[in-house]
């Protein structure tokens, strides 16, 4: 994987137009980029909200053989995160290992003796990034990643957390729309990787991670993360047997800031260049730097459709007025916006072409790309692609499009208001 800057990034997006998607030379840039291949032979399966989310989540959880390893933002101990972890406990009681990396500040309403009692269980538990004195600096740094692994053999990655907001259908009353990829296949290992990069810089005390510098990480993982990391499985046949209509390529793409590393960034970038029919994208926190905008505007000027939806009325209100900074110009370059109504919309997907999908954790935000450790799934492929594309249609369906004669028309206050947040705009 390549460190670098956004600022500073050699990616070449004049290049990047003559490579199409399903070329030999886009892949390989692909992987030029993430430092990952694209894995054959995945059986996948597209989940919409919490309702399809979480049973099959509970199913997976009282199957379990051997590991489960969860590497959660926001792991809350409401009802669901209850029900979650009493089903956790019971097969940590049976003898499974059990490992759960939380991010400190997205779990911050969770007691701690929630996790207290998972550990009386055996599960081994550790926050990501608490904030003593020795790691303040890195306070910026969220582990904003969403993983659950099976056996190492079956993955959940999405844009959803454990918690009462993700349960439910997306549209009834304090129901947040969500989604998540069942992946059973090869890009299961790329997916253990990054856990274990999670779970090997989480922790307390000075000797457990957590320290103000990363590069300090980094030296003490060499020593210590052979005691700390979860036991290698041996390779056995496989556990769970389940019937996916669904096959595809999977590349996982991840970033973190230890390193200014943009992979993530960068995949995009190079996606939104190479598309030629259409880019549809589904984001609940959306604020695009000028590269992306950028890219985005010559994709549709280029005469890609190009259609985004984002929540009408986001959890982070802060975050939407950061949004419209960039509605006139991205309106006046021919893209299509669109604001979904009702409960929050906390979906983060992307298809192009019909064949590139992602979804994931990381949002369209110099947050996700330069402060938070992020990881998305990409899937090639039509027969997923057409899921994807599906989705996205029915979310529309409960949108409002913004035109842009109307927009001109805002208020002064609100003109006035979202001038007044451009110097925050990268810790949204």
């Amino acid at each position: 994987m390549r460190p670098h800057l956004i600022i500073s990034s050699v990616f070449d997006l004049q290049y990047a137009g003559h490579l199409p998607i399903e070329s030999e030379a886009f892949d390989q840039e692909m992987h030029n980029i993430t430092g990952r291949y694209r894995h054959t032979n995945n059986q996948l399966l597209l989940l919409k909200n919490g309702d399809e989310i979480f049973p099959l989540l509970l199913e997976l959880i009282t199957k379990a053989k051997n590991s489960i390893y969860i590497d959660q933002y926001a792991f809350h101990g409401d009802d669901v995160g209850i029900k979650i972890s009493n089903a956790l406990k019971e097969r940590a009681d049976e003898g499974v290992e059990i490992c759960i990396t939380y991010d400190y500040l997205g779990s911050r309403g969770t007691n701690r003796s929630f996790w207290e009692d998972l550990e009386q269980h055996n599960i081994k538990v550790r926050p990501f990034n608490p904030i003593p004195w020795w790691t303040v600096i890195r306070a910026n740094n969220r582990d904003h990643r969403k993983i659950i692994l099976i056996d190492r053999e079956i993955g959940l990655i999405g844009d959803f957390g454990i918690g009462n907001h993700y349960a439910g259908d997306g549209k009834s009353n304090g129901s947040w729309r969500v989604s998540a990829l069942l992946i059973k296949g090869p890009a299961i290992k790329d997916l253990e990787e990054v856990f274990l990069e999670s779970w090997e810089e989480a922790g307390h005390a000075l000797l457990n991670k957590d320290l103000p510098f990363p590069l300090i990480n980094i030296i003490l993982d060499i020593p210590f993360s052979l005691f700390s990391r979860p036991q290698a499985a041996a390779e056995t046949e496989p556990l769970h047997s389940l019937s996916l209509k669904a096959s595809g390529e999977v590349r996982i793409i991840s970033s973190n800031p230890n390193w200014g590393s943009t992979e993530i960034f960068d995949a995009l970038l190079l996606a939104f260049k190479a598309a030629r029919k259409s880019i549809y994208i589904t984001q609940s926190y959306f604020i695009p730097n000028g590269r992306v905008q950028d890219a985005l505007i010559d994709a549709s000027r280029r005469g890609v459709e190009v259609k985004i939806i984002l929540p009408q009325k986001p959890d982070v209100l802060l975050v939407k007025s950061a949004a419209e900074l960039s509605y006139e110009e991205l309106l006046e370059g021919g893209i299509r916006i669109f604001e979904r109504k009702g409960t929050m919309l906390h979906t983060k997907t992307i298809v192009i072409d019909g064949i590139w999908s992602s979804i994931g954790s990381c949002n369209i935000d110099d947050r996700s790309f330069l402060l938070n450790y992020e990881c998305n799934a990409v899937v090639y492929g039509r027969f997923f692609g057409n899921a994807m594309e599906e989705m996205f249609e029915e979310d529309l369906v409960d949108c409002e499009e913004i035109a842009l004669e109307r927009w001109r028309k805002r208020s002064w206050w609100k003109r006035l208001r979202n001038k007044l947040l451009i110097p925050f705009t990268k810790q949204l």
